[in-house]
């Protein structure tokens, strides 16, 4: 009798047990929660196939599609288990390995003035010949492995634009197993750039700092002359610390590195990059007015290439000094996740539920993807709308509170921003804690390490929470005190945003 047609599409019998082992050493690895996840197989189902059930061959091919797994090696047990494992030559080249080691041991038993014999002479051509053989498998695995790491660089490259974490999650490990088969150190920094991007968006700020510094050292090590790779990699470096809100690291940064290029010499794109950074620093430390000073050196000067970072930096200097609004910067097409954070923070802080609910809306309908990057101010400022629309004042929703454990680090700034945003969530549905989380950010504040700058927006969320909250809270009296200084402050340093809030309190 014929078998039916559908034992065609799963596998059972003597090679299904087989099949059902390595699938459990798969599952061992990832739980069966992740396989069920990401081959969206309900979980009953991966535990029946792991447990006796017939094996679907569509389950098979998602395993080789979602996790790496070698088809190969899960139908018939030959190969390595993951695609981005390197067998055959590497096998080969351990092999190699074991064959220099024991030469080498043999060696080592040789004793000094005895060389002449013939076995030692012999011992001493077999350890050469092995590690010339040794030498020669390590060039042609180093050969056949990197294509396959710039091919999967790509893959990283494209993950980290569509924002696909868990994909990045998998190509950073696959990436970390394959580069141990090369020296090349192109190839190296090209990973810790994508490293470095993927712990950014991830929250993971100082993390990407160090893997980006370590970037620059290592290129600048190379030659005294900073050529354009330097001049971007320093950009690079300065957009991280000025996420970090470590403005006068990042202004150091781009002193040092328009100085070491030196003057005279025609402006580049990347020139030109790290000489806007260098004006935002200025606007972070509270210098309005030499930010302006540099944006107007510069203007006349930038490609079209350098245009979109450089009138960025111009509109959010405009934007705090008032002379653009929320709307105006997102209608002139800034984009970026940098942009989308900053005006986010910038409508929370002001509390206008027109801004607030336009620049939400307007953010999704033209790149949705932006607002999954600005995570936690997205989700705060849908939270903070609907407060201010009179609804009933919900405590943070479970996908607020995972996105804040996300965002906590030991970081100062954000933990001082944290701070703030929990502060606001407390005074607008008017919790008991209030005024206790508004003092905790104040404590933050006061105790920032020097090189860390809080952002003007974050100042002027907490200022808002403090000043509100003061008449009815006699313990907020002194750090009232303290925030009308630091308001006026920045008003000296011409930070129009604060100028109808400061006489709205009284502030000179």
């Amino acid at each position: 009798m014929a078998r039916k047609a559908s034992r065609k599409d799963s596998v059972s019998g003597n090679d299904g047990e087989a099949i059902r082992r390595r699938l459990g050493r798969v599952v061992a690895e990832h739980s069966l929660s992740k396989l069920a996840e990401r081959t969206g197989t309900p979980i009953s189902s991966v535990h029946r196939y792991v447990n006796g059930g017939r094996i679907p061959a569509e389950f098979c091919g998602a395993l080789a599609a979602e996790l790496s797994v070698s088809p190969m090696w899960l139908l018939n047990g030959q190969g390595a288990p993951y695609l981005t494992d390197v067998g055959g030559v590497a096998t080969v080249l351990a092999s190699g390995m074991r064959e220099v080691v024991e030469a080498m041991n043999e060696a080592s038993k040789l004793k000094l003035g005895s060389l002449a014999q013939r076995r030692d002479l012999k011992l001493l051509r077999e350890l050469a010949d092995a590690s010339s053989r040794h030498e020669a498998l390590r060039v042609q695995l180093t050969r056949e492995v990197e294509p396959v790491i710039r091919e999967w660089l790509g893959a990283l490259r494209e993950a980290l634009n569509k924002f696909d974490l868990a994909r990045v999650d998998d190509l950073e490990s696959a990436l970390t197993r394959l580069l141990r088969f090369t020296d090349d150190a192109s190839l190296l920094r090209d990973f810790d750039r994508c490293r470095a991007q993927s712990a950014y968006i991830q929250g993971r700020r100082a993390e990407a700092v160090d893997l980006q510094r370590r970037n620059l050292m290592l290129l600048l090590a190379e030659g005294a002359e900073l050529r354009e790779t330097e001049l971007r990699e320093c950009f690079n470096l300065c957009v991280a610390l000025s996420g970090m809100g470590r403005s006068e690291e990042g202004r150091a940064v781009a002193e040092a590195t328009l100085a070491l290029r030196g003057r005279g010499k025609p402006a580049t794109l990347n020139s030109l990059l790290v000489q806007s950074m260098l004006a935002a620093f200025e606007l972070s430390l509270g210098n309005a007015e030499k930010c302006v000073s540099l944006l107007q050196d510069i203007y006349p000067k930038r490609t079209q290439h350098a245009a979109l970072n450089i009138e960025l930096v111009q509109a959010m200097t405009m934007l705090r000094v008032q002379g653009f609004s929320a709307r105006a910067v997102l209608h002139e097409g800034f984009w970026g996740l940098p942009v989308v954070i900053d005006v986010l923070r910038f409508v929370l802080w002001r509390e206008d539920p027109d801004e607030i609910a336009f620049a939400v809306r307007f953010i999704e309908q033209r790149d949705e993807k932006l607002l999954h990057g600005a995570h936690l101010y997205a989700a705060q400022a849908r939270w903070v709308l609907r407060a201010l629309n009179g609804k009933p004042a919900k405590p943070a929703p479970a996908n607020l509170l995972e996105l804040e454990a996300r965002f906590a680090t030991d970081q100062p700034l954000e933990q001082l921003e944290l701070a703030v945003l929990r502060a606001q969530r407390a005074r607008l549905s008017a919790a008991r804690d209030a005024a206790g989380l508004a003092l905790q950010a104040h404590e933050l504040l006061l105790t920032l390490p020097a090189p860390v700058q809080a952002d003007a927006a974050v100042i002027g969320l907490h200022v808002r929470n403090v000043l509100e909250l003061a008449p009815r809270r006699p313990a907020l009296g002194s750090a009232a005190t303290d925030v009308r200084t630091i308001v006026a402050r920045y008003l000296r340093n011409g930070f129009g945003m604060y100028r109808d809030f400061a006489a709205q309190h009284g502030i000179a």
